[in-house]
């Protein structure tokens, strides 16, 4: 019988879930439990019920998201190590992945000093001369999630890899049913084209541009609608633009929905307003459902959206270049159907949930020797 190899996912997200919530989600539904045994430690209660129904136990303790120095802020740092350090070893832990980058700061010196193998899984933009990137640099294995985020890694050897996440086709699909329900739940008829947008509404996100477009799309077709699901920081200031353009039966904010792939099936096109993706979760999870992607061409977006073909790349400062990619679907359907289609095509090909398995359990294969 082969021997359980122990994990410790360290996760210093805060409490929801979002992107790199979703990614180490899919790592445990996904992870060969005749091989590995997972355990999760992780400042989030939301995350955390997540991991317990997935059979993962887990611990809930307010990492500091930070290393700071002196005062009250270095103790807080000095407690989060000590709780990666007694996690390793009553576990007998094998392995550490660290799952969102931040959290190597807690990982390296325990992994270090244990002996044992650290992960760092990058997710977002940490540069090699700050003190994250210099955490990230030392790990045993950098997973990087777009190309875009390894150019930051000149790291010798195989401990660079890229694995892009993957997605849950079966999740993300057109649901007609879903559609239809959905649209009667929110008053939207059948025949108004709605164009929408999933994500935390922060400033990476640039949530009140996806508004301005909205505003000069509404213009050319007073009919379309348009969807924003998401909480963060500027929820108040998107509704107060909402309500100051005039728009608010057009508009509907949402707020934090559960409910993504019913969401996406009511929609005709995602609009991703975002110009701050390590990858781009969202719009590959669109992608998925079937829907043209109109999003800027910047970071690791050209990555995930292929121009011309699964939607369109603009400049991402431009409001005219998103609102005419949007009229311009919204007037040839056929043109969107085809792009959605080519999308979806494309997530089999390149984003497979099954390649992201095999890419992260050959990695671990490695660096556990079994």
């Amino acid at each position: 019988m082969t021997e359980l190899k122990q994990v410790l996912y360290v996760h210093s997200g805060d409490n929801w879930i979002a992107g790199s919530e979703r990614v180490l989600l899919d790592i445990v539904e996904s992870l060969d439990r005749s091989r590995f045994r997972p355990t999760a430690l992780c400042k989030s209660e939301v995350l955390a019920k997540e991991l317990a129904a997935r059979g993962v136990k887990t611990k809930v303790f307010p990492l500091a998201t930070v290393l700071p120095y002196g005062g009250r802020s270095l103790r807080a740092y000095l407690q989060s190590v000590a709780q990666v350090r007694n996690m390793v070893r009553e576990e007998s832990i094998d392995l550490v992945h660290a799952t969102s980058a931040i959290s190597m700061q807690y990982v390296l010196p325990v992994a270090k000093m244990r002996g044992i193998s650290a992960i760092a899984h990058v997710q977002g933009k940490h540069l090699k001369s700050s003190r994250v990137g210099a955490f990230i640099a030392w790990a045993d294995a950098v997973v990087a999630v777009s190309t875009w985020i390894s150019r930051d890694y000149r790291i010798a050897g195989n401990r660079l890899s890229i694995v892009s996440d993957g997605i849950n086709t079966d999740r993300f699909c057109r649901n007609i049913v879903e559609r239809e329900r959905l649209r009667l739940e929110l008053g939207i008829a059948t025949d108004e084209p709605v164009v929408g947008m999933v994500g935390q509404l922060l400033p990476g996100k640039r949530p009140l541009l996806f508004v301005d477009i909205a505003s000069v799309v509404c213009t050319k077709f007073p009919r379309a609608r348009f969807i924003l699901a998401g909480a963060g920081e500027l929820e108040k200031d998107v509704v107060a633009a909402v309500e100051a353009a005039g728009l608010s039966g057009r508009i509907l904010v949402l707020g934090y929905r559960a409910d993504v792939p019913a969401l996406l099936s009511a929609m005709d096109i995602f609009l991703f307003t975002s110009c701050n993706e390590a990858l781009g979760l969202a719009p590959l999870e669109a992608a998925s459902s079937g829907l043209p992607v109109v999003a800027g061409a910047a970071t690791a977006l050209p990555e995930v959206v292929e121009d011309g073909t699964t939607g369109f790349l603009v400049d991402p400062d431009n409001v005219g270049a998103y609102a005419e990619k949007c009229v311009q679907l919204i007037e040839d359907e056929a043109l969107a159907q085809r792009m959605g289609a080519a999308g979806r095509e494309m997530i089999f090909r390149k984003f497979s949930l099954e390649a992201f398995r095999m890419n992260i359990d050959q990695l671990y294969r490695r660096l556990l020797q079994c």
